[in-house]
């Protein structure tokens, strides 16, 4: 009788997102005819349908109106989500809460702010206080605290790809010697210390699971534009 290794679910869903992330490289060489894109385009759709179903389900309902502005990138960012493209997802409800702040105080002021999405928040300058004293009765210290959150947790992290903040928020570490034979084809590049950890990091990152900190992302989102009405 041959027995059979129990697969964890764990390891099963790694292969699977493994797998849908090896056809959307395919997808991404654009080098296929109508025929053949279409093709690759049904695979897609046929192996993530049944994550895609449950990575949705685990999303609280919206249920506030958004602006225009703000809506069409929550759509994108939920497509993103639900078909396994976790660092567009991220990025994408990052704006989508940006715009939605930013919306805010243009109602508060009449004035459309300058600066980035933690620049409109003053990270850094005075924080709430300095906030609150700028833009009275615009955000509650609460709903700021979430934007704060989405600025250091995700947005600039992903948006600017921080190699540090991404290995501390995905419990990423580094132990002994880098193995440049599994990222690097040829000779492994002779430069100093630094270079070679971050490439370390740049490998375990891209063997790592993005799927928890998109799903935190989503959820805080979420929160923000719930709150944010």
């Amino acid at each position: 009788m041959r027995l059979f290794k129990r697969v964890s679910a764990e390891t099963r869903r790694r292969k699977e997102m493994s797998d849908l992330q090896l056809l959307y490289t395919q997808l991404s060489r654009l080098d296929r005819d109508k025929e053949g894109t279409r093709t690759l385009l049904e695979r897609i759709h046929r192996r993530g349908l049944n994550s895609s179903v449950d990575r949705l389900s685990e999303l609280p309902r919206l249920v506030v109106g958004l602006s225009w502005d703000v809506s069409i990138r929550w759509r994108e960012a939920v497509a993103c989500y639900a078909y396994g493209q976790y660092n567009a997802a991220i990025s994408v409800a990052s704006e989508a809460c940006e715009i939605q702040l930013r919306e805010r105080l243009i109602k508060g002021t009449g004035a459309a702010p300058k600066g980035t999405y933690g620049q409109m928040l003053l990270l850094g300058r005075g924080e709430y206080d300095e906030f609150a004293k700028k833009h009275p009765g615009t955000l509650s210290r609460q709903v700021w605290e979430l934007h704060k959150r989405m600025v250091k947790d995700y947005r600039n992290p992903h948006v600017h790809f921080n190699l540090d903040s991404l290995a501390r928020k995905r419990k990423v570490s580094i132990a002994g010697p880098p193995d440049f034979t599994k990222f690097h084809r040829g000779l492994p590049r002779l430069r100093d210390p630094v270079e070679r950890y971050y490439d370390m990091l740049a490998l375990h990152l891209k063997e790592s699971d993005p799927l928890e900190s998109a799903s935190e992302c989503m959820k805080l989102a979420h929160a923000i534009l719930e709150e944010a009405v």
